[in-house]
């Protein structure tokens, strides 16, 4: 069964970091320096962000440098983003690429 994205899902970044409850995971997009499009998952994401550039990500990030990160949905439980990121995974390069242009920009840690 496909995840269909809502407006809201795009939309609560703010405080996620400092968040004490277990709402506060949530999915991203890399772009890579070959320009392909890495979905994860984080309760961090800035030191998520922080840990690719650094070349302590995922296996994928270490040999294709993430370049910026994008989150496309936040304020979610485990279970919730690890859902929602298994389909992101199995989206067509466009569709991830629409998603990365309504994303909100992560700065490094």
């Amino acid at each position: 069964m496909a995840y269909h994205f809502q407006a809201a899902d795009f939309a609560r970044i703010h405080a996620v970091e400092q968040s004490d409850n277990e709402m506060n995971w949530c999915v991203y997009l890399l772009l890579c320096a070959n320009g392909a499009l890495y979905a994860g998952i984080s309760n961090r994401p800035q030191a998520r962000l922080a840990a690719h550039l650094a070349g302590k990500g995922a296996k994928y990030t270490r040999s294709h440098s993430a370049r910026e990160m994008r989150i496309v949905a936040c304020c979610l439980d485990r279970s919730a983003a690890s859902k929602l990121e298994w389909a992101l995974k199995r989206m067509t390069a466009a569709q991830k690429r629409a998603l990365w242009a309504q994303g909100q920009r992560v700065d490094a840690a």
